[in-house]
């Protein structure tokens, strides 16, 4: 209890002296950082080091108030009437210890984190998410703005409603989710992927494991996925008004239906399921597939 005051009463009287906060303390091994910021901007960045640093940015009446209880540090915006500044903007800038797990919640926040090494959960309503490293439990949820993970690893959970995510390198199972947005999973390395748009494309691009499992599906939109030369898997490829293509020989069908084809590669051992209502199945080669993201992204 003495450390949570103590805390406390230093943040607000960084916020007293300029208008800015910038501090740094101790923190016990295992600590979990939980951020609560209703507007305003938050980036976390990684260092080898037991503490943590806060920089934040807010109004005149208000400051940071820090409460270390047992293994999680809270942070949230307060003015100096004792209350939470819920009207207020605070933009945060922590740096934290690499393997601090991570907790983001707000309302307006764009959320940009890297290098860090442990379990991350972002939730925001209208904001872009960003993630550069991440190991463990990755959950990233926002309404309205656009989800971007990179060379993470572990469980990927990835929600939008209103944007695309796009996820390039990523080791682990992967679920992701867009209402209205596209989807492009680029160099991942899994065994469990599901991905599912209503109104948007959807890419694949990474291994075929032979004991894998891959579901992608958009109701409304083309889905592209990149076949390996050598990958053994049984595709079920089903489109309600559009046509099922390929750049490379497939083997012989095994045709259910008109808008229905599958195809056994190789041994056929991993499971890949393909679904479009309104829109192509476009299977290509990984190289194609690069050439292709290279070509838009120039």
């Amino acid at each position: 209890m003495l450390l949570h005051l103590t805390l406390a009463l230093s943040l607000m009287a960084g916020a007293q002296s300029d208008w800015q906060t910038d501090t740094t303390f101790t923190v016990p091994s295992g600590t979990r950082l939980e951020l609560q910021n209703v507007t305003g901007d938050v980036v976390i960045s990684a260092w080898n080091r037991a503490e943590v640093r806060v920089q934040a940015d807010h109004g005149r009446r208000s400051g940071v108030v820090a409460e270390l209880t047992g293994s999680i540090l809270r942070l949230r915006t307060q003015s100096d009437r004792g209350i939470v500044n819920l009207g207020g903007i605070a933009d945060y800038h922590l740096t934290v210890p690499a393997n601090m797990a991570i907790h983001i919640s707000g309302m307006h926040a764009d959320v940009t984190i890297e290098g860090t090494k442990s379990d991350i959960k972002v939730q925001t309503v209208s904001g872009d998410i960003n993630v550069t490293g991440g190991d463990g439990t990755l959950s990233l949820t926002t309404i309205d703005g656009m989800v971007s993970v990179q060379d993470g690893a572990g469980r990927l959970e990835a929600i939008t409603t209103s944007d695309d995510v796009v996820v390039d390198g990523f080791r682990g199972a992967v679920s992701v989710e867009a209402v209205s947005g596209d989807i492009s999973l680029r160099r991942i390395d899994s065994r469990d992927v599901y991905a599912e748009a209503v109104s948007g494309e959807v890419e694949y691009e990474g291994t075929i494991r032979d004991d894998g499992t891959y579901l992608l599906s958009t109701h409304s939109g083309d889905l592209r996925v990149a076949i390996p030369a050598n990958a053994n898997v049984l595709v079920r490829a089903v489109t309600g008004m559009g046509n099922i293509e390929s750049t490379f020989t497939l083997p012989a069908t095994s045709q259910s239906g008109r808008r229905e084809r599958s195809y056994r590669l190789g041994t056929g051992s991993a499971s890949m399921e393909l679904k479009v209502f309104s829109g192509d199945v476009q299977l290509v080669r990984p190289s194609e597939m690069r050439s292709r993201n290279d070509n838009k992204e120039n």
